[in-house]
């Protein structure tokens, strides 16, 4: 093909186009190998040249050298979409132990908790107080794993939109739903909560919800103490995106694990000060990369924190 060729697309141009749609490789001819010409060249990806006046021994080469380049790239993207396809493959492979894993293990936690139960209510006069301490601490640890396989549960499931396409919905109202199932947490705390006017967004209702209650859940249990939690939910529009905000008043943390809390099972406070697994982050994170977005964090110890989130404008 001709590098210079007249018409409304020049060679390059019409080159480019043959090799994404059709997957030819294309040799070019040319009458100069100037610089400028040869970084037009490359920026076409095409394999190879020739130049002007074209010699007949020549061509041979250039073609097969084309064709074997061509080939070359042909099985690297096969090995890439392979390699793709098992990855998420095994990925969804071990989400679906997990879950499988999970559900299996609350039916004998439940008939452990039962079994105690009776125990303490048969035997309690009979107990001394170190058998009780032992009983209460073999409780307290079922309960802990209940709500452990509980949130991996949840982790295993975060990010699956079943059924129809992500509709497009108002964020709102996934905001109202989060504060509707936070009352009492809101309540107990004197939570006072502010928000920005909120987009439509294209989202699985329910999912988003999520999102909105896990952040805001922390908001509040991360709280100084004696001090009332103040919470405003933003959002503001760039860069073909919505960036929400979550942002509070509470104890912070170090910016150097603004990565590390979006890990499962991460924690950066002890479990007797401050309730939780360390899973509703990475739940958080799960889904709102499902929805094409990022989530990130900024804070510093002490002075609050503030989480984001993206999701792509309609």
């Amino acid at each position: 093909m001709d590098l210079k060729l007249a018409g409304e697309l020049s060679g390059a141009e019409t080159a480019k186009i043959v090799q994404e749609r059709f997957h030819i490789p294309v040799v070019y001819l040319m009458a100069y190998s100037d610089a400028a010409t040869v970084r037009e060249l490359g920026e076409t990806g095409g394999p190879g040249f020739l130049t002007k006046p074209l010699r007949v021994q020549d061509l041979q080469p250039a073609i097969q050298l084309a064709m074997a380049r061509n080939d070359k790239q042909q099985q690297l993207e096969r090995e890439r979409k392979a390699w793709q396809d098992l990855c998420r493959i095994s990925q969804e492979q071990l989400e679906q132990f997990t879950y499988a894993a999970g559900h299996d293990l609350q039916e004998p936690l439940r008939t452990a908790s039962c079994f105690m139960d009776l125990l303490e209510r048969r035997s309690s006069c009979k107990l001394d107080n170190e058998e009780r301490r032992l009983l209460a601490e073999a409780k307290d640890g079922l309960e802990r794993m209940n709500t452990l396989l509980h949130d991996l549960l949840g982790y295993a499931q975060a990010g699956f939109v079943k059924g129809a396409p992500i509709p497009e919905i108002p964020s709102a109202a996934a905001l109202n739903s989060a504060l509707d199932n936070l009352q009492g947490a809101i309540a107990d705390s004197g939570a006072r909560i502010t928000r920005d006017p909120l987009p439509i967004v294209r989202a699985d209702p329910s999912q988003l919800s999520r999102v909105f209650q896990n952040l805001l859940a922390n908001s509040i249990r991360f709280r100084h103490p004696d001090v009332e939690p103040e919470i405003h939910v933003g959002v503001v529009n760039g860069n073909n995106q919505w960036v929400f905000s979550i942002e509070d008043n509470g104890i912070g943390f170090d910016q150097q694990y603004a990565a590390r809390i979006f890990a499962p099972f991460k924690r950066l406070n002890h479990k007797e000060t401050y309730s939780g697994t360390g899973v509703g982050l990475a739940i958080c994170k799960k889904i709102i990369e499902a929805h094409g977005g990022e989530i990130w964090a900024e804070s510093a110890p002490g002075n609050g924190a503030i989480f984001f989130f993206t999701l792509p404008t309609l």
